[in-house]
């Protein structure tokens, strides 16, 4: 994300930047979901988003079928999804096509080295803590890198972690390494839980939903 891309986020009204992000997260919603999500009228609800789409950050389409006043599903559109964090992608996709071109073993290489590196910044943050600690920091490091998630513990000791946005998702799609990469720091650093992804953004999902589930004794 660039520094004028992150400022102009920042500077929109909060219930602007809730509307935003609350899209990002479910990939699309109405006006009422809205509402009840963010705990305001529908009306408010319907006034910021008229702003937005005057905007050009948000666009919506009609639900077919059903009785009634046309119903309508908003989403981001591309200059909204510009304004969360995208990590240089086009840059780093140029740089590893580049390294696979002159040793296709070697951009596989590098990705494993950023998932080190990753590992090892991770691990540092936890060190010391207990699980559910080291959960919820997880959370906490994972949202500082722009992953934008959201963490649902269960009754059966479960969770649901599902991650909003992908910083690295244009690399991702060309290099399934980087996923790999990532899946196994949040492993490593819960070896207490079976991961299972769910849902993957570079597969055309909104979101990337991982299961963690406690390992049998």
């Amino acid at each position: 994300m660039t520094a004028n891309q992150s400022a102009t986020l920042a500077s929109l009204p909060t219930t602007r930047r809730e509307i935003l992000t609350t899209l990002k997260e479910r990939g699309g919603a109405r006006a009422e979901e809205l509402a009840t999500a963010l705990g305001i009228t529908v009306s408010a609800i319907r006034q910021h988003l008229a702003a937005l789409d005057a905007g050009g950050l948000v666009s919506h389409r009609e639900l077919k079928g059903g009785p009634g006043r046309p119903k309508f599903i908003f989403h981001l559109t591309a200059a909204a999804e510009a304004l969360f964090p995208q990590a240089y992608s086009e840059l780093a996709n140029d740089l590893l096509d580049i390294v696979r071109g002159e040793d296709p073993g070697m951009a596989d290489r590098v990705l494993q080295r950023l998932a080190e590196r990753n590992l090892g910044f991770t691990r540092n943050r936890l060190r010391g803590q207990g699980y559910a600690e080291r959960l919820n920091s997880l959370v906490s490091v994972l949202d500082e890198r722009g992953f934008l998630p959201r963490l649902e513990t269960h009754e059966d000791g479960s969770f649901t972690l599902t991650m909003h946005n992908c910083p690295v998702l244009a690399v991702a799609t060309n290099f399934q390494g980087i996923c790999d990469g990532e899946v196994g720091v949040l492993q490593s650093v819960l070896p207490e839980v079976e991961l299972t992804q769910c849902t993957r953004m570079r597969e055309g999902s909104h979101a990337c939903e991982f299961r963690g589930a406690p390992r049998r004794k």
